[in-house]
């Protein structure tokens, strides 16, 4: 996702850089043809996007907030230049609607362009009843600026279709069904920097199925992925609402455990343990699994909350396994 976000950056700058290029590249033309009222209109035109691209590119983490704010004022500088008078500016709102719904997204982007559509509509009538504009100029301007908007929209949103399609078959896991280590990694980040905001812990639990390459070596892989998957299951069916669980590895896995502290993260995982210790698998009917639980604070780094999570697992695995070993992580100032 984030990839995705720096990739719209990129092109929403780009096409705000190519519209300060052509923009600049007409200010010595009207200067020639002494059209100065033209000229100062294109030079606040060019203010209002390179305001823009600075938003766009520096000034906000909040991408969407951002674009909003970036195309609002090049739209703002766009109808400032067209009350002033120049009737070519019109042409440069076409920009606009492909620009919002890729940036924005099919739904902000789709209300975008249903309040931009009668900020149009009354420029050009207002230049219709100054005689500044045609008639019909301002029928092709408003009816190519309605078509592009319904073109961009049903691209974008075909396009965000099969980009969830494709997040969604990256992030999971195609024997378990349970989202992979690519989903585990996005969904921590997310969480981290939701938990940092809002200033709240969380657990990260960590799974590994004890002595499982035996039951590979003795009743072969086949029987291995049947266990697997119904562990799977059973882990899910344990989680609360907002808990999340990832195959991070071969029996490896992962819970993520939202607005928890240790002592609530290591009830959680102990109910966990007996659950798998008292279950009854297909084939080879038991099996145990070792655990190592750490919590986060919002000033904990990242890769050592991830250490600390393999830290205790391993003190579990080599204490004998079938057991919950759990540090209340402290802080650690970045």
């Amino acid at each position: 996702m984030e990839e995705i976000v720096n990739i719209k950056r990129t092109f929403l700058s780009a096409v705000i850089r190519l519209a300060i290029l052509a923009t600049v590249l007409m200010v010595p033309v009207a200067m020639y043809m002494k059209l100065y009222l033209v000229c100062i209109s294109q030079l606040i035109l060019v203010a209002g996007f390179i305001t823009a691209d600075y938003y766009v590119r520096w000034k906000l983490d909040n991408f969407t907030l951002a674009s909003v704010l970036s195309l609002g004022l090049a739209f703002l500088a766009t109808a400032l230049v067209a009350i002033l008078g120049d009737r070519d500016i019109f042409f440069w709102f076409l920009l606009f609607p492909p620009a919002s719904m890729f940036a924005l997204g099919v739904k902000i982007g789709l209300r975008w362009n249903i309040f931009s559509l009668p900020a149009i509509f009354f420029l050009l009538v207002n230049q219709i009843i100054s005689q500044k504009l045609p008639y019909t100029s301002a029928i092709v301007i408003f009816s190519s600026y309605t078509s592009l908007f319904l073109i961009s929209y049903f691209l974008e949103k075909a396009r965000q279709t099969i980009e969830n399609k494709l997040e969604t078959t990256t992030m999971t896991d195609f024997l378990t069904n349970a989202k992979n280590r690519r989903g585990f990694d996005h969904e921590l980040r997310l969480l981290i920097e939701s938990s940092r905001r809002h200033y709240q812990p969380f657990c990260l639990l960590f799974i590994d199925l004890d002595h499982f390459k035996a039951v590979n070596d003795r009743y072969g892989h086949d029987i291995g992925d049947e266990v697997l998957i119904v562990f799977t299951k059973l882990i899910q069916e344990s989680l609360r609402i907002n808990d999340e669980a990832f195959r991070t590895g071969g029996e490896e896995f992962a819970i993520i455990l939202p607005q928890t502290e240790i002592s609530g993260g290591r009830t959680f995982a102990e109910r966990l343990r007996q659950s798998i210790k008292t279950f009854e698998f297909p084939c080879i009917k038991t099996i145990t699994a070792s655990m190592g639980l750490v919590q986060f604070y919002p000033d904990t780094k990242r890769d050592d909350l991830l250490k600390g999570a393999d830290k205790m697992l391993y003190l579990a695995k080599d204490s004998g396994r079938d057991r919950i070993e759990s540090e209340k992580f402290l802080a650690e100032t970045a």
